[in-house]
């Protein structure tokens, strides 16, 4: 069910053995790693996407939850993994960024990151910021603290060291508090990228961007068309969004673009109509103020995903394939310390909510089902089969609310410890608590 270092495995044993035992157990995880892809993925898509318009007091944005729902869709039929925000407050952005991040660094080297924004953006001080609903600037110095800076992104990326960079901002609108401060420029300001970056506005910098008469802008509709485009270079797409841009707007507005790129990279190449297209996590959408407590997803009430392909062979099972049983008190969603993820206990299962790197080796996919025949067998005790670890897993409640795990597994012992985020009954949970003290 996590990440853990397989050398703590048979670790009683002489050191000849005990290597032996983890050459052993090493060979076990790479088979299985191999019977659960079916085939090594060379390159993984990861893009954040991020939709902001309904500003509160500063007025509402026409285009931006379209357009970013416009280039989730199309980068996802590119074969990219989306984590799509939209009207996200500063906590669900930063947030976002972070797990942004921790997809970029399980990509690596191989992987190719993009950034997408829509929505109010400001230069200050020749620095870009990008603000988030609800966010309350009263003065220039509130900017840097409200809002979330551009550059973070291009940290995050540089931090993964992925092969491909690609930031695109379609944000210069008309800077909202240009007059009230002293430092604040038109539109947004140039970014210094990384190399292996390609960085790209709506405009030029200090320029500002048109809305357009239909319900997206004309840059982001131009790229959405010029994405779909088979075997047309990164360089080549943005030059037809350029060109296109230029003529709807009578040349008044013109996209631009800074590239640090030193590889080859097309949206859809040659190779992307043949290949099997990556299993999708669940879009993050979302309006940040509707979202649960900790601002973490809670699936109840929300469409799931669609099952897993069914040529993704001895994939843990998807939510859909597992059918509920019987609640338990102890329903609700948790933080598994071994991985910082989350995991929901629902009837008689128990399933990831993110996706992340199961032994370092293969992906566990967010409502990808780790523990089935989850039951109650006492008072704040659990049971079930574990999927991930082979073996069986239980559960006890301790009385300060978090719940001891362990896991007697093919793959070797497991303990961690799971602490409640949000229970689906709190005051059954409460009583469950109380009555440890009975033990």
């Amino acid at each position: 069910m996590s990440d853990h270092t397989i050398a703590n495995i048979g670790c009683n044993g002489r050191g000849e053995d005990r290597d032996q035992f983890q050459h052993l157990v090493a060979a076990m995880v790479f088979l299985l790693a191999l019977f659960v892809t079916g085939a090594v993925v060379a390159e993984t898509r990861v893009a954040l996407v991020v939709g902001n318009a309904d500003y509160g007091a500063m007025g509402r944005l026409k285009n931006p939850v379209n357009d970013a729902q416009l280039v989730a869709e199309t980068l996802r039929e590119v074969d990219f993994r989306v984590i799509e925000l939209i009207n996200a407050d500063q906590q669900t952005m930063k947030r976002g960024v972070r797990d942004f991040g921790r997809w970029l660094r399980r990509a690596g080297p191989e992987g190719v990151a993009l950034f997408y924004f829509a929505g109010h953006g400001v230069q200050v001080a020749g620095r870009n910021y990008l603000l988030p609903v609800e966010a309350k600037i009263l003065a220039e110095g509130d900017v840097d603290i409200e809002s979330v800076a551009a550059d973070s992104i291009l940290d995050q990326m540089e931090h993964a060291n992925t092969g491909v960079n690609i930031v695109i901002l379609d944000a210069c609108r008309n800077n909202p508090f240009q007059q009230g401060f002293r430092s604040a420029g038109r539109g947004l300001a140039r970014m210094e990228a990384p190399t292996g970056s390609y960085i790209a506005y709506s405009t030029a910098p200090g320029q500002l961007a048109m809305d357009g008469d239909g319900p997206n802008s004309p840059f982001t509709l131009s790229l959405a068309n010029a994405m779909k485009q088979p075997g047309l270079s990164i360089e080549r797409v943005f030059k037809k969004v350029r060109q296109e841009v230029a003529r709807i707007s009578e040349e008044r507005q013109i996209p631009w673009s800074s590239s640090s790129l030193i590889g080859d990279f097309s949206f859809r190449g040659v190779s992307a109509a043949t290949s099997t297209p990556h299993h999708q996590p669940p879009a993050a959408t979302q309006d940040s103020r509707k979202t649960a407590s900790n601002d973490l997803p809670v699936p109840r009430g929300r469409p799931l995903p669609a099952a897993p392909p069914a040529n993704k062979k001895g994939s843990l099972p998807h939510i859909s394939q597992v059918p509920p049983t019987r609640p338990t008190a102890m329903d609700g969603l948790w933080m598994l310390a071994a991985n910082n993820i989350p995991y929901q206990i629902e009837a008689g299962r128990i399933y990831a909510m993110a996706e992340y790197m199961h032994l370092l080796v293969f992906p566990v996919e967010a409502h990808d089902v780790v523990v089935t025949d989850v039951a109650q067998t006492g008072p704040g005790e659990l049971a079930g089969q574990d999927l991930a670890l082979l073996g069986s897993w239980t559960g006890r409640l301790q009385p300060d609310g978090t719940m001891a795990i362990l896991v007697h597994g093919a793959l070797g012992p497991f303990n961690s410890k799971l602490t409640p985020i949000k229970l689906s009954d709190p005051q059954w949970f409460a009583q469950e608590v109380a009555s440890l003290s009975g033990r």
